[in-house]
């Protein structure tokens, strides 16, 4: 008879065991979601950050005139004219 009980008293046990792992399940499944989410969007800023580090970096370097280093003794020598 004590197996009967003890079966008999597994059962409500049991039923409140597979509640809380269907829940975990859920909770799991939505952080796998926003994990992979999360992932994408630190891949997106480090893309978007490097473009911006490049964009820095080319506007740092001096821009020429136009107007070659040569040619510049001869625009000096017509404004003395």
């Amino acid at each position: 008879m004590s197996i009967i009980t003890d079966i008999l008293k597994e059962i409500p046990l049991s039923a409140v065991l597979r509640e809380r792992l269907a829940d975990a399940e859920t909770k799991m499944a939505t952080l796998e979601k926003e994990n992979a989410t999360l992932k994408t969007e630190n891949q997106n800023l480090r893309a978007d950050l490097k473009k911006a580090h490049e964009e820095i970096e080319r506007l740092k370097q001096p821009k020429s005139p136009g107007v070659s280093w040569g040619s510049q003794p001869r625009i000096k020598g017509r404004m003395e004219m």
